[in-house]
């Protein structure tokens, strides 16, 4: 069962910016919370998933997550693990750094950072200035946080300016992100506009965008994949099919049979018979 955490409000005072790298493991949830300031979440390796104002979100390694003060949202890991930078301040702290925050239409939830080794030793330096503090530490804190409020608002329209041109490889990255996310959640169907949150396009664009570069449709992968995972279970596993039906989301395992037969060529008891005379 997921762990839920506490309800919580960030206490963090003006001037005492936190910062800190952590790795988690599944399972791990929270329970809907806000912020009073701002928190910003770098995924290093890994993948999560949350809800913000009723929208499915989906990030991995190398996004952003950006939470406004008062914005009520819930995570949860969907990787065996997850390594991410956590950095929050106050909000008198950001109007601080002398650099108007981007809006929410430049800069949605979740965001593709450019320049990945820029902010990560950006963050490596805050991390150190926060857990080793010197002399002035809050004052180079409040440095390094203008330092990235300024990379933020560039990354913003360098991704601005590449939309507008089309050239945003990004959109072929989010279309390919729904392939983790189907593989981290093979035991339950995935509906196709939950799909297509995750990946930030409509249904129909997303839908266009997943079969060009994957070459099939997402539930047909999706399908593709269960059979898969099912022919693995039994050629490898004393599992019967039923079970191995159960643990693929199928509450009917009629329709399970059905399914494999018609995309193997085998009903499962014909499968297993070959298959471990192969072994």
């Amino acid at each position: 069962m997921p762990l839920h955490l506490k309800p919580v409000l960030n206490p963090l005072p003006p001037g005492k910016i936190f910062v800190q790298f952590s790795t988690s493991r599944r399972p791990w949830k929270t329970r809907p919370h806000a912020h009073e300031g701002f928190e910003f979440l770098y995924i290093v390796n890994g993948a999560k998933q949350f809800l913000l104002g009723g929208e499915l979100y989906s990030a991995r390694s190398g996004d952003l997550i950006i939470f406004r003060p008062g914005d009520v949202h819930e995570e949860w890991i969907i990787s065996r693990k997850l390594t991410r930078v956590a950095l929050r301040c106050h909000p008198i702290d950001m109007a601080a750094a002398r650099a108007a925050f981007p809006p929410r239409e430049k800069l949605p939830p979740v965001v593709r950072l450019p320049w990945k080794q820029r902010f990560q030793n950006l963050f490596s330096r805050m991390s150190e200035e926060r857990t080793q503090p010197k002399v002035h530490s809050d004052m180079l804190l409040g440095a390094y946080l203008m330092e990235f409020v300024v990379l933020l608002s560039r990354a913003a329209e360098t991704l601005s300016v590449r939309r507008e041109k089309g050239t945003d490889d990004s959109v072929r990255a989010r279309a390919r992100s729904a392939i983790e996310l189907i593989h981290n959640n093979i035991d339950r169907s995935l509906r196709l506009d939950e799909l297509a949150r995750s990946a930030f396009m409509s249904v129909s664009r997303f839908s266009h965008v997943f079969k060009k570069e994957i070459g099939q449709a997402p539930k047909e992968y999706l399908i593709e994949e269960r059979i898969k995972r099912a022919k693995k279970l039994l050629a490898t596993t004393e599992m019967s099919a039923q079970d191995v039906a159960f643990s693929l989301g199928y509450d009917n395992p009629l329709y399970f049979y059905r399914l494999f037969k018609k995309k193997t060529g085998m009903t499962t008891r014909q499968f297993v018979r070959t298959a471990r005379k192969c072994i």
